[in-house]
């Protein structure tokens, strides 16, 4: 094979997989009905997948062309990084070995259609699922021919044998024969990437816990790979800007001026937050309905906030308005890094959003997968090592069943959580819990006069004169 001829088919294999590679990751943001059990997993997976983009991002794999010539694809470690990035794709290629081998499934009941009958018919993600067929050469009108067509869309198992088992792009000699295997593996990779846009349109669910652990053990081997031989390089303004966590404290609800009374209760509150403070420290305040828990807490908020790095607010009446409030809170945190530096690329990635931001720093949620990747990136920020000082509140928890908040509460053992609700069931085994009651009479007394802008109890005027 011609030097020249090397160089142009490795570069654009190169390209073609590192794209694909970084695609296929984007089947975890689909991922439907996750619940605790997988998140740390989830979590790891992800991360893999910006690794791997930050590595792109450094070396330039089939981007830009000036990053590209720091590296001749003669080099036999662009040839090691081209077989690694191969092996990646590889690993997602085939949904049916995602289930057998790493037990990610698509979602039943997103893959059927109704036909105007009424009854149910296979779609397109029906086929992409079966075993692939032997492609038939008959020019009958069959009624199994779109079937074919459609399932050998995605990769055959000739195709696969080459993603994994691409040894040859490494050995450090031009050997004959490489001209025929990158064009097999140029083949093959096109046939993934057409495939790629359906793969990422589907509803993923997670069927077993050991292989999907076994998944992301896979895939950070591979990764690894290509960072000790192609360590990812640190960009100039990445030592400028580390990740915050003194967060200006700013609330949507003000302080209650009329506020009186509930020392005990406020007293009560900070000892239990003191007992706690070496590990995650969960506290209930709990009660019926109107009895002041949601101010007890604002007013301990204004009182103590200097005591915090950081201090939120967010309403968990309903799945929606808590995913509002972590948006917020996450929009928060953008704006505070981009006060520090412009860089809202590297802040992305920072914050566990990269590529979410536009250049103004702000970016949307339209999608339940989106949302996941929301909480997910404001999870991460609070169990960040040197984030220990911050309290955050979920306000509002009333009906538990509804808005299950072990998904939103961080895992880490660092930390202060302050839960309001109706519910005592809320206080669960390492949670503490105080009740408030009713008011006692002379607070109600103040409350009422503060209401009526009177000063003292002396100055109302008895009826009658």
């Amino acid at each position: 094979m011609e030097p020249a001829g090397f160089t142009i088919g490795v570069v654009g294999l190169a390209g073609q997989l590192t794209k694909a590679a970084i695609d296929c990751y984007k089947i975890f943001d689909n991922m439907n009905d996750v619940g605790t059990t997988y998140d740390a997993i989830l979590h790891g997976l992800r991360t893999q997948g910006l690794l791997l983009k930050k590595w792109e991002q450094a070396w330039g794999f089939g981007g830009d062309s000036s990053q590209q010539q720091r590296l001749q694809p003669g080099d036999d470690r662009y040839r090691y990084a081209t077989a690694s990035l191969a092996r990646i794709v590889a690993v997602f290629s085939s949904a049916e070995r995602l289930q057998e081998r790493y037990g990610i499934v698509v979602k039943k009941e997103s893959l059927t259609g109704e036909t105007e009958g009424g009854q149910r018919r296979p779609r397109f993600r029906d086929r992409l699922l079966a075993p692939v067929p032997v492609r038939l050469r008959s020019k009958s009108p069959d009624p199994t021919t779109s079937r074919i067509q459609a399932s050998t869309l995605g990769p055959t198992r000739d195709n696969l044998h080459i993603l994994e088992n691409p040894q040859v792009l490494e050995d450090t000699h031009i050997l004959p024969g490489l001209d025929d295997e990158i064009r097999s593996m140029t083949h093959a990779i096109n046939r993934v990437q057409r495939s790629l846009p359906v793969y990422l349109k589907l509803r993923w669910v997670i069927s077993d816990n050991a292989k999907l652990e076994e998944l992301l053990k896979n895939l950070t081997s591979l990764n690894d790979g290509l960072f000790r031989v192609l360590p990812a390089l640190e960009s100039p303004l990445a030592p400028k800007l580390k990740l915050s966590f003194d967060i200006p404290f700013a609330l949507n609800a003000r302080e209650n001026c009329h506020f009186v009374g509930r020392e005990y209760l406020l007293e009560n509150l900070k000892q239990e937050i003191e007992k706690g403070k070496d590990s995650l420290n969960i506290i209930v305040l709990y009660g019926t309905g109107g009895m002041g828990k949601t101010q007890i807490v604002l007013k301990y908020v204004y009182q103590h906030h200097g005591n915090y790095s950081s201090v939120f607010f967010v309403n968990t009446a309903s799945i929606q308005t808590t995913i509002l409030g972590l948006t917020q809170l996450m929009q928060q945190l953008v704006q505070r890094h981009g006060q520090i530096s412009g860089d809202y690329a590297h802040i992305g990635r920072l914050l566990g959003m990269a590529g979410k931001l536009d250049p103004a720093g702000h970016f949307t949620v339209t999608s339940e997968s989106e949302e996941q990747h929301v909480v997910s990136a404001v999870k991460q920020w609070f169990s960040a090592p040197g984030n220990t000082n911050w309290l955050l509140v979920f306000d509002n928890l009333d009906d538990p069943d509804l808005v299950n908040i072990e998904e939103y509460i961080p895992l880490c053992n660092h930390g202060t959580v302050i839960i309001t609700s109706r519910r005592r069931e809320c206080i669960q085994q390492g949670r503490r819990g105080l009740e408030v009651q009713e008011m006692h009479h002379m607070e109600s007394i103040q409350l009422l006069l503060g209401a009526c802008s009177i000063a003292k109890f002396e100055d109302l005027v008895p009826l009658g004169k």
